[in-house]
């Protein structure tokens, strides 16, 4: 169940559904020169496409997730509908997975004893030169939040 889980939520949901969701909001919504379209431009390159050839295949009546997923494509819709139900942009980020899962507090101090847990170590400095870089450049166009609106 939990190799189903993994396909179905975090893969296909997560990874797939909601990225296409960002990506055609961002081309709907944002002008080229809109400074996140240039950020995250090349992060939906051809989302739409591969997710339309995976939903061809991998979700027809014959597909993958009807064949070799124990819950077959219609259970697989029923869980994704009740985790979408629930799901928060907010509570994906990085350092609130970690909160979540009881390896940072709110203040993003360490609450576990594990000494060499890499996922974190190395996730949290990524996590915070993205954050910089990303908050660098919108700060040159906008000066406050009520700029964004």
């Amino acid at each position: 169940m939990d190799g189903q889980y993994q396909e179905l939520v975090p893969h296909l949901l997560e990874c797939h559904q909601i990225s296409e969701i960002l990506c055609v909001t961002m081309f709907r919504n944002l002008g080229v020169n809109h400074p996140l379209h240039k950020l995250l431009r090349t992060h939906f390159e051809a989302t739409v496409e591969v997710n339309g050839v995976a939903y061809n295949d991998l979700l027809s009546k014959e597909g993958a997730i009807s064949t070799v997923i124990g819950a077959g494509s219609i259970g697989g819709a029923r869980l994704i509908g009740k985790v979408w139900q629930k799901w928060s942009f907010y509570e994906t980020s990085f350092k609130r997975s970690l909160i979540r899962r009881g390896f940072l507090d709110e203040k993003g101090n360490r609450t576990d004893t594990i000494d060499r847990y890499c996922w974190r170590t190395y996730g949290l400095a990524l996590w915070d030169i993205i954050n910089t870089f990303v908050k660098k450049i919108l700060d040159k166009y906008y000066l406050s939040d009520n700029d964004v609106v």
